[in-house]
Formats: structure tokens, C-alpha cells, sequence
């Protein structure tokens, strides 16, 4: 149980942080926000593509979530600082 709490704790700890950042720096934070959940959402649909694709199956419509996300997230660094 007290694992729990920590966890709890780290996340309240992110949000709070989260909000003051945004807060402070705006287009910043929500510039590196974009940036690291469309690198996570590629890099996670793509290692599922090929993990698929080579155990044999037919995954193209992977491809519809994972190009986007590569270009959103190549994309934002024409906004950096």
C-alpha cells in the first residue's frame, strides 16, 4: 500500500508541475507536450507495425495512425526555442 501512495503522490506532483509550467511558458509546454506524446504514440505503433509484419500479418492500417504521428512530432521542431 504505501507503493500506492507514492505513485499517487509522483503523479499529483507532475500535474501541479504541468500546471505551473503551463502557466509560466505556455506555447512551450504545450510545443514539448505534443512533442513527446506523438513521439511515444509512433514510436509505439511502429514497433508494433514491424513486430506484426514480420511475424507474417497484414498491418497496413497501422500506417494510418504511425505517419502522423511521425510528422506531428518531426513537425514541432520547426518551434524550437
Amino acid at each position: 500500500m504505501p507503493i500506492l501512495w507514492f505513485f499517487l503522490l509522483l503523479a499529483i506532483l507532475a500535474v501541479i508541475t504541468f500546471v505551473v509550467r503551463l502557466a509560466m511558458h505556455p506555447i512551450a509546454t504545450l510545443v514539448g507536450t505534443i512533442r513527446l506524446l506523438s513521439f511515444l504514440l509512433a514510436a509505439i505503433v511502429w514497433i508494433v507495425f514491424f513486430v506484426a509484419s514480420s511475424a507474417g500479418e497484414t498491418v497496413w492500417e497501422l500506417l494510418i495512425l504511425a505517419v502522423p504521428a511521425t510528422l506531428i512530432w518531426l513537425g514541432t521542431f520547426a518551434f524550437k526555442r
